[in-house]
């Protein structure tokens, strides 16, 4: 209330009202000016809103995307440019610059065990959730549509 009180009605009166720490503080101003303070200070908030809701957009996309690649395709498939796996998803060959594959050797072995365990990793997380729930990739897409439609309201909003 008090909101509203210090945003239209004394606006429209030419009082503003500022709150310090040590209380409340009137004054009179221009109409105008105050007016076009609270237009300033409501589309710097709107603008603010959006921005939140488009990065919101976004990161959910970011998770949708690594969701929907965990379900797409096996580890061998992530690895495919730099390492072939065995049946028991060991790495076995590099990919060389001229694209034919080599045996590894044992000092490159280590390096290819761990790109294939930091793989794993980073699959892990969404894996499990996946396994949690697997309408996981829906649930994200329709969250992303919501936020859309919300983003789309706040448009139409501006431009009423």
């Amino acid at each position: 209330m008090c909101d509203t009180l210090r945003d239209s009605t004394l606006v429209d009166l030419g009082v503003r009202l500022e709150d310090k720490p040590s209380g409340a503080v009137w004054k009179r101003d221009d109409p105008d000016t105050l007016k076009h303070e609270v237009t300033e200070k409501r589309r710097a908030a709107a603008a603010a809103a959006r921005r939140k809701v488009e990065t919101g957009i976004e990161a959910k996309r970011t998770e949708r995307s690594k969701a929907q690649a965990v379900v797409s395709c096996s580890l061998a498939d992530a690895l495919a440019e730099r390492f072939k796996l065995s049946a028991d998803e060991q790495p076995t060959h590099v990919l060389q610059p001229d694209g034919t594959w080599q045996e590894l050797e044992a000092k490159q072995l280590k390096s290819a065990l761990k790109a294939v365990e930091s793989e794993r990793k980073k699959r892990a997380p969404l894996l499990k959730k996946l396994q949690e729930n697997p309408a996981l990739v829906a649930e994200m897409d329709a969250s992303i549509a919501q936020l859309e439609a919300q983003l789309e309201q706040m448009g139409a909003e501006d431009d009423a």
